[in-house]
């Protein structure tokens, strides 16, 4: 009987841990924003061609719906502070590929998904 009542316990923990949502897969060195997010998935430069970059359509830089992409004039992603106001939402888009939208340029990678989401995930670390 105790076992079947530890059991359940068990069980019942892992629902409510699951429930919690998803965890930072590596929390002693979690990805960074300078490092792991703004170079690769976020800063559009002379590299960045063909390359889907939030800068594509979200930067004070561009100007104009056709320029921008139809992205709203007050959503830029040209700091950390404007990103990091929006990274959970931000996050959850990219998961679900909802962004970058297919006319922005080449998908992001299963990586890079995966990066951006633990950088959330994460805390959001500059």
């Amino acid at each position: 009987m105790l076992h079947r009542a530890l059991l359940l316990v068990i069980v019942a923990a892992a629902f409510v841990f699951e429930a919690c949502g998803p965890t930072c897969k590596n929390p002693k060195a979690p990805p960074s924003y300078a490092a792991d997010v703004f170079p690769t998935m976020v800063q559009l430069n002379a590299e960045s061609e063909g390359a889907a970059k939030c800068q594509f359509c979200h930067s004070r830089k561009r100007v104009g719906a056709t320029a921008r992409g139809a992205a709203p004039d007050e959503a830029n992603y040209d700091t950390y502070e404007q990103m990091v106001a929006v990274h959970k939402a931000a996050a959850e888009k990219v998961q679900n590929k909802s962004m970058p939208p297919a006319v922005a340029g080449k998908p992001l990678t299963d990586a890079q998904i995966e990066t951006f989401v633990q950088w959330s995930i994460c805390g959001a670390n500059p």
